[in-house]
């Protein structure tokens, strides 16, 4: 819980329909540089890895999840506040 971590997520078999159990796993990251939304990860991260943008913060090590990509992150270099 301390430093710079993030989820990855890891199939872990499949239940009675045959669907992958996807479980969050934290793992502590090197963060090189950051820019706007965007950060270099340097160490932590292995290619493919799924790593967890939205709901990060309710999540434990080991909790089941499931993948809900109807929400994208921003990916802006440059982000301004919004004042609404």
């Amino acid at each position: 819980p301390y430093g710079e971590t993030v989820f990855i997520i890891h199939e872990a078999g499949f239940d009675q329909d045959k669907n992958p159990i996807l479980i969050a796993q934290q793992s502590f990251v090197t963060v090189a540089e950051q820019r706007g939304d965007q950060a270099a990860i340097v160490k932590g991260l292995l290619q493919g890895d799924k790593v967890v943008t939205s709901g990060a913060f309710k999540l434990k090590h080991g909790m089941r999840v499931r993948i809900d990509n109807s929400v994208l992150p921003a990916n802006d270099q440059q982000p301004s506040v919004i004042d609404e």
